[in-house]
């Protein structure tokens, strides 16, 4: 089952939710942080059986250290 979509207008994934989905567990699954999960979703942890957006960071997206 495909639990999660690339929206790559967006930048972002959308997740379904599961009962057991917290903005911390979403964001240890796609590496990154419970406060940016939250903040894409206005605060609110969607119920069981709806999409939640989580921020993804692709390498295009990030600078070359030096």
């Amino acid at each position: 089952m495909l639990n999660a979509i690339l929206d790559h207008y967006n930048n972002s994934l959308i997740h379904l939710v599961a009962g057991y989905d917290s903005f911390t567990s979403l964001a240890a699954r796609y590496k990154t942080t419970a406060a940016l999960v939250s903040s894409a979703n206005h605060d609110e942890m969607p119920e069981a059986g709806n999409f939640v957006v989580i921020p993804a960071a692709y390498p295009g997206d990030r600078l070359p250290v030096r």
